[in-house]
């Protein structure tokens, strides 16, 4: 699933891998908004002590940069789209649309 968020002109996946749900954060060494994405969710990771999961599981725009993805356990087997942005946006603290 594609999700759109406030401010970002481009939007992310969301994908389920190995019993996890990774959102594609950003490109890795692309640019400064970019690194501060990344650096946006490390600090919250850090702050709230999240247990995640990072990875490089695909590139749309693989000329650019790897990009970095991080994964969160499901909290039930059967998720609807709004469960799974809802567990982005609150535990990311990501302003998903």
């Amino acid at each position: 699933m594609f999700v759109r968020l406030s401010g970002w002109s481009t939007s992310r996946e969301i994908v389920e891998h190995d019993g996890r749900l990774y959102f594609e954060v950003a490109e890795q060494g692309h640019c400064s908004t970019c690194q501060s994405r990344i650096n946006h969710v490390r600090a919250v990771v850090t702050r709230e002590e999240l247990q995640v999961t990072y990875g490089h599981l695909l590139d749309r725009f693989p000329r650019d940069a790897s990009t970095l993805w991080v994964g969160l356990e499901k909290t039930q087997e059967e998720m609807s789209n709004e469960e799974i942005k809802d567990i982005f946006r609150e535990k990311l603290d990501l302003p998903i649309l």
